[in-house]
């Protein structure tokens, strides 16, 4: 058995066949419950849904309209106590693996460098941020694609605020560095 780094994540990420095959379990809700116990309002429902017909792109401009840190929602965000369990397939036999397939989503697009964000013209005037943690970079995408000419002053050398922390309530095996690393 090959030894763990501590670093390496602890749940091995879907393949696209195995994301499509857990996509395909999926109900399709009308009202998908899973997307109503969604706080950050990701819509697991709609980009689940898109896996399910290979809509890849489709999948990541869900997760992206309002979550500009997708990639590490879907390895820190507790789906079992939100989004799963709402999941009407928990009826049936298991719900969904929400958050997995999220993950699938947001490195497969990491991955063949899709551009998803479509900035606006830059009309509306100048916007300063202060911070490049989780606000302040959901801040200046949500800015930017409205058409603000954003700039961030962030003190540390890289952007991600306390999600590169030691003292983070978030386990360092929980975000890779190559997560934590993305050109958000």
């Amino acid at each position: 058995m090959p030894q763990q780094n501590y670093l390496d994540e602890l749940t091995p990420a879907f393949t696209s066949l195995l994301a499509i095959k857990e996509a395909s379990r999926c109900l399709l809700c009308h009202d998908a419950p899973c997307s109503q116990a969604c706080p950050a309002q990701t819509d697991p429902g709609k980009f689940i849904r898109s896996i399910y017909f290979r809509n890849f792109k489709g999948a990541a401009e869900t997760i992206r309209e309002n979550n500009a840190l997708g990639a590490v929602c879907a390895r820190v965000c507790p789906t079992e106590k939100l989004c799963q369990s709402g999941c009407t397939r928990a009826g049936v036999d298991a719900p969904i693996d929400i958050g997995r397939l999220q993950r699938f989503v947001t490195d497969f697009e990491q991955q063949t460098g899709m551009e998803i964000y479509q900035p606006g013209t830059k009309t509306l005037g100048k916007v300063a941020i202060i911070g490049a943690g989780p606000a302040g970079l959901q801040a200046s995408v949500t800015l930017t694609n409205q058409g603000y000419d954003v700039t961030i002053y962030e003190k540390e050398a890289h952007p991600g605020g306390w999600l590169r922390k030691r003292y983070s309530a978030i386990p360092v095996t929980a975000i890779s560095a190559g997560c934590r690393d993305r050109p958000y």
